[in-house]
């Protein structure tokens, strides 16, 4: 029987298999039918398949999605509508929000709470929460944080007081996914610059925009059906960077995207598709009666 190997140390996203394990362990090991399940879990696992004599190892694989917000400021209130310990229910854009004033500061809250989507713009604020008329769960007025009674809260609005009013701060959705549809092109341009001008990186990555470099001090996106060692390749470093960058910027894309109302996301070019449903009209369908 040979001895059995060394375990490597792994990079977060990383999944190693080391031939020559022992054979004894339990079948229903999910590395045996399953060896993906064990790259995308939360903590560092080992198991063992005793069919194919293996061992795999997977370290947590991080997801990162940099954030791109675009917002507008909306004019909600006077300096003078609200006195210490006042709610109202104000309009920013076609957001219905509650404005709140409490120990001296402005706080701006989805008007639905999040238990049975009750107006909290006709509760109240006792005792430093702001109270939900129907079933009385207590939210802080500031950030919506609720109390120990509730686990979930109403979101919350960036709020600033200026000589002229209150205004509270909306992401715009639209104007978000145009900022990262940018970043997205951008990164692109570079990682599609960087892949040409290196020797080898075109041939070595095949379809760079599927490919990650492994071996370096960036940890591949999950995911990612072909990894290349970085030894293969000069400036390595440089092209790993460039090729998470492109990743990341189109998670981000795709995420703003999908945030935006369905009726209102902007129209998208697709690629035919290979086989075309069918017309309504020539569906079957089940009558009864």
């Amino acid at each position: 029987m040979p001895s059995p190997l060394p375990a490597p140390r792994l990079q977060s996203g990383s999944c190693v298999v080391i031939a020559g394990a022992s054979s004894s362990a339990p079948s229903s090991s999910l590395a045996c039918r399953y060896p993906r399940v064990l790259s995308r879990r939360q903590s560092k696992s080992i198991a063992i398949c005793p069919s194919a004599s293996f061992v795999i190892l997977a370290a947590p694989v991080p997801r990162y999605h940099p954030a791109v917000v675009q917002v507008d400021w909306h004019r909600v209130a006077a300096l003078d509508d609200l006195e210490e310990g006042d709610i109202k229910t104000v309009l920013a854009g076609r957001n219905v929000l509650v404005l709140t004033l409490h120990e001296g500061r402005y706080g701006a809250l989805d008007n639905r709470c999040p238990h049975e989507n009750a107006p909290l713009g006709e509760g109240y604020i006792d005792r430093g929460w702001l109270v939900c008329p129907l079933h009385q769960y207590e939210f802080d007025p500031h950030d919506g944080h609720p109390s120990p009674t509730y686990e979930e809260g109403p979101p919350s609005y960036p709020v600033e007081a200026r000589d002229d009013g209150v205004y509270v701060a909306i992401e715009d959705l639209a104007a978000s996914y145009e900022e990262a549809r940018r970043g997205f092109f951008a990164a692109t341009k570079t990682a599609d610059a960087l892949v040409n001008a290196t020797e080898g990186a075109r041939t070595a990555l095949v379809d760079w925009r599927r490919a990650a470099v492994v071996g370096t001090d960036v940890e591949p996106p999950q995911g990612m059906p072909r990894t290349v060692e970085a030894a293969n390749l000069p400036n390595a470093l440089a092209i790993a960077r460039a090729l998470r960058a492109w990743h990341d910027s189109h998670e981000a894309m795709r995420v703003a995207f999908n945030r935006i109302p369905r009726e209102e996301r902007p129209g998208v070019a697709r690629p035919p598709q290979k086989y075309p449903a069918p017309a309504p009209s020539s569906v079957p369908r089940m009558t009864f009666g």
